[in-house]
């Protein structure tokens, strides 16, 4: 087979823009991973409760550090809700209440409970939480269980999912509304991570090739 001058610069150009669209597509075929990572320790926290007996519920605002989380993550905050017409006879009968991050679960228009975990580098995951506090009216004390859902992050955690569980022991103070406890959390979570497409730049890489292999054939039979 014969090629013309005309026909090798029509090949040439065509082999070059083929080239450059195979190299540009090795920056652009990623492929979605998940990073997975666990979140354990031991909080000690301070829970401040601003009750509102004309609407019936509690608001709890609580802040609190661990000496023993991984990921750095040692600092945790949350805000969450419970309803009066359970938390009294919880106290007084030594039975058990529900809280709630979310306050439209139990119908109270107030801004939505959250928790999360964080440190001074920027560093955090937050999420929502639902769970029991089961009362102890002889010591003064609640035992805390929760279910956590890990809905988002920042940092090197951005766009983090998970679930996790917390369990504990607070103080119950009646008269100034601010307990003290220590919750220990355990949670497993996820965040993409974007890698080359191995497969996709393999193809890539033959086509380019190729590519120039036949150029340079059609080069040397051109007149």
């Amino acid at each position: 087979m014969k090629f013309s001058k005309f026909n090798f610069l029509d090949l040439n150009c065509l082999f070059g823009v083929s080239l450059s669209v195979s190299l540009l597509g090795l920056g652009i075929s990623p492929a979605k991973a998940q990073q997975s990572f666990n979140l354990n320790g031991d909080y000690d926290f301070q829970d401040v409760l601003t009750l509102f007996p004309d609407k019936g519920y509690l608001k709890g605002e609580a802040t609190g550090s661990s000496q023993n989380a991984t990921l750095g993550l040692d600092k945790i905050e949350f805000l969450g809700y419970a309803i009066l017409s359970e938390v009294f006879p919880a106290l007084a009968n030594g039975t058990s209440y529900t809280f709630k991050s979310n306050p439209q679960d139990y119908g109270i228009n107030d801004e939505n409970g959250y928790v999360v975990f964080f440190n001074q580098a920027g560093n955090k995951i937050f999420g929502t939480f639902s769970g029991l506090d089961k009362v102890n009216k002889d010591n003064s004390t609640a035992f805390t269980t929760a279910q956590l859902k890990i809905i988002g992050g920042e940092g090197k955690f951005k766009n983090a999912s998970g679930v996790g569980n917390l369990f504990g022991t607070v103080n119950v103070n009646t008269d100034t509304f601010i307990n003290t406890g220590k919750y220990t959390v355990d949670i497993n979570f996820s965040v993409p991570k974007s890698i080359p497409d191995s497969a996709n730049v393999s193809g890539l890489v033959v086509v380019a090739l190729a590519g120039l292999a036949l150029k340079n054939k059609i080069g040397h039979q051109a007149p």
